[in-house]
């Protein structure tokens, strides 16, 4: 795990890259560089791929990047509140967060009835 090297490893690209690959969005916090991690563009991408909400820490300029807001929204629906003003006016981006979030509701009803029974739907109608 990305945590138990030393800082001046979980400051190096390659490595923390690696790290994501392996380990997912949760070594957000043990990669050293600041700049890395918030900055980078492999990085930041890496990150959304892994989890959307990662977005939140991403610097001004890559929350202005349409592939990465992209790929944020394919793991995060409300990731488009999260980029770029002008990110937020784009119609292709609102189009795909709109279905990002439907899919999401769909598959929350899905799973809850399938863990809870039919008498779920009532409970969800409210």
């Amino acid at each position: 795990p990305l945590y138990t090297l030393p800082k001046r490893l979980r400051s190096d690209k390659e490595l923390v890259l690696a790290a994501i690959a392996r380990e997912g969005a949760y070594c957000f916090d043990y990669i050293a560089s600041n700049e890395l991690r918030t900055t980078d563009r492999d990085v930041v991408m890496a990150l959304v791929m892994a989890d959307g909400t990662m977005l939140e820490h991403a610097c001004h300029e890559l929350r202005a990047d349409k592939q990465i807001v992209l790929m944020a929204l394919r793991t995060y629906a409300d990731a488009l509140q999260l980029a770029s003003k002008a990110l937020q006016a784009d119609k292709e981006l609102k189009a795909k967060a709109t279905n990002r979030n439907e899919e999401e509701k769909r598959l929350f009803k899905h799973y809850a009835a399938k863990a809870c029974g039919p008498g779920v739907a009532t409970c969800l109608a409210r």
